[in-house]
């Protein structure tokens, strides 16, 4: 193992940690106070943000209506003989091709949401048994090559942050497919004065048992007519809180402990602070742009950052500590093997 690892590391006033701290803090203060502007900020507030909980009318809000008037066409002298029941055939049309080509679009969505969880996991693994037992190299069977410490101490938090701004990309259009196809689904199963039943609607095609039905169950009710209608709610907030939430944090957590155990190490300052920077930046864009895009998820980024916040400090506090006792009983367990050999 590199020598300068050996020197590693009861430095907890460094500054790739203090401004990690830092930055956690940072995203939990701003976070809250948007949540409660957001949540208590009067009418005024409430009337600029326009308020998303209710329901599906969000889209409508947010999107507008699926037809618009052009005014470049109301001159249009064939707009005239267009009778009604010839507009309403070609509106179905229309519609059921738009839905067609958007529950395509979402299915596509959904495959990719869940491939990037996957690889978030991994990533989060790998970062923890890098940071726990410290390999002086890792091997990847799939295209047998063995990668030295130095390397995988850059590659991996590079590839969190990769993940996480995709994964953020992904959510924002699966989340907002999803919503407007639900809204579509209502409008397409409404004939005449009849409507298709909960339980028949194509809607219910859409779940993706995961994060997508998490997300759109707490914030816009989407199974409220379903059965066990009053656990929906408690359900999908101890879902998206206690375990997207913390994971998401870990992975943050994960990725800055990585940056600040290599800086510590001093294996290379400018490569440091290039890695340092762009977690930086990729933080800070994952967060606010999910905020911006969904102002009443403010809480759930306080959440995410709280659980970041409490990983790094615990780990830069006591994480040579923890990595000590695996080592000792690691050379206890080889010991222990070499004597009964």
């Amino acid at each position: 193992m590199n020598t300068k690892k050996n020197a590693l590391v009861k430095d907890k006033s460094h500054y790739t940690y203090k401004i990690s701290l830092f930055l956690c803090l940072f995203l939990i203060a701003v976070s809250f106070s948007f949540s409660m502007l957001y949540h208590f900020g009067g009418s005024v507030v409430k009337n600029k943000l326009e308020t998303e909980s209710e329901s599906q009318t969000f889209i409508k809000r947010k999107f507008g209506d699926f037809l618009m008037i052009d005014s470049s066409k109301l001159k249009d002298p064939i707009t005239p003989f267009i009778t009604d029941s010839a507009r309403l055939q070609k509106e179905i049309e229309l519609k059921a091709q738009l839905y067609q080509k958007r529950e395509g679009a979402y299915q596509s969505q959904k495959t990719s949401l869940v491939t990037n969880l996957s690889l978030m996991l991994v990533l989060l693994v790998l970062g923890m048994y890098v940071l726990f037992y410290k390999p002086t190299q890792l091997h990847i069977p799939i295209i047998n090559l063995d990668l030295p410490d130095k390397l995988f101490y850059v590659v991996i938090p590079m590839a969190i942050a990769y993940s996480m701004f995709q994964f953020q990309l992904t959510l924002n259009a699966a989340i907002d497919s999803r919503m407007i196809l639900e809204l579509m689904t209502d409008d397409l199963e409404h004939i005449g004065t009849y409507q298709v039943t909960y339980f028949h609607s194509n809607a219910r095609n859409l779940v993706d048992q995961g994060l997508i039905d998490t997300w759109c169950t707490y914030y816009y009710k989407i199974f409220d007519e379903g059965m066990h209608k009053g656990s929906h709610q408690s359900i999908s907030f101890l879902v998206l809180f206690g375990f997207y939430g913390v994971f998401f944090g870990l992975i943050f957590a994960t990725c800055l402990n990585i940056i600040v155990t290599y800086a510590k190490a001093n294996y290379n300052k400018i490569l440091s602070a290039f890695l340092l920077f762009n977690a930086v930046l990729t933080i800070l864009t994952w967060s606010f742009g999910i905020i911006a895009w969904y102002n009443h998820t403010a809480l759930f980024m306080t959440w995410i950052w709280l659980v970041a916040l409490i990983a790094v400090y615990i780990w830069n506090r006591n994480g040579e500590r923890y990595v000590a006792k695996l080592m000792d009983k690691r050379a206890e367990k080889k010991a222990t093997i070499s004597g009964d050999e």
